[in-house]
Parts: structure tokens; sequence; C-alpha cells
């Protein structure tokens, strides 16, 4: 019982501090609470892990890109929203 009364002055004074912070550095802090909170998750240390893509850009790629960024300009996307919803999710 007394660890978890500890942890609840701790989670309490963690939220004091957060209250207190500047605005522009809430950012900041939000990553790195994200970042212990998911340092043991095996798929983020995995990915983490992983090598770097050393492929080099394809004149096809290049060319997918300009089409895509074309499309984006004339309006023929689908929301976020709507694909899921086409979907079923």
């Amino acid at each position: 019982m007394a660890t978890q009364q500890k942890q609840e002055t701790t989670k309490q004074e963690l939220k004091d501090l957060i209250d207190g912070l500047p605005g522009q550095e809430l950012h900041a802090v939000k990553r790195f609470i994200q970042y212990i909170r998911d340092v043991d998750d095996p798929l983020i240390r995995l990915m983490a892990e992983a090598p770097w893509d050393d492929e080099p850009v394809t004149q096809e790629d290049l060319d997918a890109i300009e089409e895509s960024n074309r499309d984006i300009v004339a309006g023929r996307v689908v929301s976020h929203q709507d694909l899921k919803a086409e979907l079923g999710i």
C-alpha cells in the first residue's frame, strides 16, 4: 500500500511540474515521457535498431513522388476519416 501511495504522490508532483512549464517546453517533455514509456517495448526497440535503408532513390521513385504531389495539389486525395469508413475500421 505504501508503494502505491508513493507512486500517486510522485505522479502528482510530476503533474504539478508539468503544469508549471512554459508552453514551448511541453512538446519536448511529452516526447521524453513517451521515450521512457516505450524504451522497453520490443517492437519500438526493433524499429530503432533496424538498419538504415541505404537504397538509392530511383527515377521511378521520384516520378511517383511527383505524381502524388500533383494529386495533392489537384485535390485528388482521401481523408483519413473517409478511408477508415471505406475500409470499415
